[in-house]
């Protein structure tokens, strides 16, 4: 399954196609959430738009540094024989496999300036995701001294 998501996904940046994931933000100390959008480019960078709760919208870029796509270490032992080499159908065997894929992290950081003409509120989020499929999580300041748990 990972590699189809893999596979997918290089496609989608070959292509110059876009991934789009929702982000959730909380403030734990008054309970407030934000809804935002995560929108990839080329998977190191991307946009981020987040809805304040008076409906003013925060927007930016984000910049990517990304660990290592995943690698895969895949090791066979196959042990057989041959009842008779003049009929090659009565060969038996057994083989044993083992395979390990690792991941990796990037991390992206973001800085979102209002849309509101006039407005001087800006945020500031820091995230650490997973190269594989590109979900994540940290935390998101905004000028005004809001501090918020990113999810996404």
């Amino acid at each position: 399954m990972k590699a189809i998501l893999l596979a997918l996904a290089t496609i989608a940046v070959a292509t110059g196609c876009t991934v789009t994931r929702p982000a959730t933000l909380v403030e734990f100390s008054t309970g407030e959430i934000l809804h935002g959008v995560f929108t990839d480019n080329e998977g190191t960078g991307g946009t981020v738009q987040v809805t304040m709760p008076n409906g003013e919208i925060l927007g930016g870029r984000y910049s990517a540094i990304r660990g290592t796509d995943e690698v895969t270490f895949t090791s066979a032992t196959v042990k057989g024989t041959v009842t008779n080499t003049s009929d090659i159908s009565h060969v038996s065997g057994s083989g044993t496999g083992t395979q390990r894929t690792v991941g990796s992290q990037g991390k992206a950081y973001a800085l979102l300036t209002s849309t509101t003409p006039g407005s001087k509120l800006v945020m500031e989020i820091i995230v650490t995701y997973g190269v594989l499929d590109g979900h994540g999580f940290g935390d998101a300041r905004t000028n005004d001294d809001r501090t918020y748990r990113v999810q996404f």
